[in-house]
């Protein structure tokens, strides 16, 4: 389901369609993980939408998970050199999930 806009009222923040969105339950505890850690992390999504996901993001209050966002209608090969070159990592240092 594509959320094209957002709206946050209080700690509820809630899609277009008027409906809510939720990250899973674990997630903030793994990202708390990593951050403390020091293991960097990047969003790489092909959507023409960049700043609807980076304001969803910040309405999570997950954007300071992250140290670099590549968000735009080019392939994920784009965004992995983009990622690759911004945080001086090499390709087999970096791990890449996808739904």
């Amino acid at each position: 389901k594509a959320v094209v806009s957002t709206q946050s009222t209080g700690d509820i923040v809630k899609d277009s369609r008027n409906e809510t969105v939720l990250i899973y339950d674990d997630i903030l505890k793994i990202f708390e993980f990593l951050k403390h850690h020091q293991i960097p992390m990047a969003v790489a999504s092909k959507s023409a939408e960049t700043r609807m996901y980076k304001e969803l993001m910040k309405l999570l209050n997950i954007d300071k998970y992250f140290v670099q966002f590549e968000i735009y209608k080019k392939n994920k090969q784009n965004h992995m050199r983009a990622i690759n070159k911004g945080q001086g990592l090499q390709f087999e240092d970096m791990i890449f999930f996808d739904d």
